[in-house]
């Protein structure tokens, strides 16, 4: 009988614990909530150029929902992240509450990778998406000017080529445009001396530029920058240099 009473009287003991713990837990909620917003900090996380600051994510939200200011029950962390989500320039946003009532916003901004005109003028990002010029922030980039409709297929086939460029040291200080023309054939623009290379169509296109590398390490010193007018290396296994 003692056993069952002791039982007993730690049953209600342990569901006391709980409803307390319970209760506290919803009083130190409804604390937090009532307790009035102390302030925010947003960082922007960035790689490369600054095509996103603090103070555009300001007045983003201003626009657009309440974000700042009155309680933390007033300020909705899951619909600003939807705001800024939705914003063409960022590629992720985080958004909580600290202990302390300070509201924090990470943001990452979409990296313009390269510039294309076809004919208006747009970035591709590091993913290879289509992102909106924002004028007020000019980035250094290459430029692809494309003739036609920018179809996916001919982006794709951009930005596999700007990758490939990149990962060359001659070429990414070398060339300064690439263009696609309507008969999905690619030209190299270079920087230095007046010459077009012609690449052809996107098959084989990392041949291509290996040669292309090879006659600029080899062949160019020997003859001089402005001896050539167009190197054609759409055909297998050779160079053809026209001359001025």
């Amino acid at each position: 009988m003692k056993r069952k009473i002791r039982h007993i009287i730690l049953w209600i003991l342990g569901l006391g614990s709980v409803v307390l713990l319970f209760w506290l837990v919803r009083f130190a909620e409804r604390q937090r909530l009532s307790a009035a917003c102390a302030g925010y900090e947003i960082r922007v996380g960035r790689e490369g150029s600054v095509y996103l600051q603090e103070r555009d994510v300001e007045q983003w939200l201003d626009k657009s929902v309440r974000w700042n200011g009155g309680t933390v029950r007033d300020i909705n962390p899951s619909l600003i992240e939807h705001v800024l989500d939705d914003n063409p320039y960022v590629r992720e946003a985080q958004v909580y509450f600290t202990a302390d009532a300070r509201l924090h916003l990470d943001v990452r901004q979409r990296e313009p990778f390269l510039r294309v005109y076809a004919p208006d003028p747009f970035y591709l990002d590091e993913d290879g998406l289509r992102l909106p010029v924002n004028a007020a922030y000019p980035c250094r980039l290459r430029v692809c000017t494309i003739e036609g409709k920018a179809t996916e297929e001919r982006l794709a086939q951009v930005f596999a080529l700007e990758k490939m460029l990149r990962r060359d040291s001659l070429l990414d200080a070398m060339i300064d445009q690439i263009h696609l023309d309507r008969r999905q054939e690619f030209e190299l623009i270079p920087k230095v001396g007046r010459q077009r290379i012609r690449l052809g169509t996107f098959d084989r296109m990392e041949e291509k530029l290996a040669n292309t590398v090879l006659f600029y390490r080899r062949g160019m010193p020997q003859s001089g920058w402005e001896r050539y007018a167009v190197l054609d290396l759409k055909y297998r296994g050779q160079i053809v240099a026209v001359r001025r």
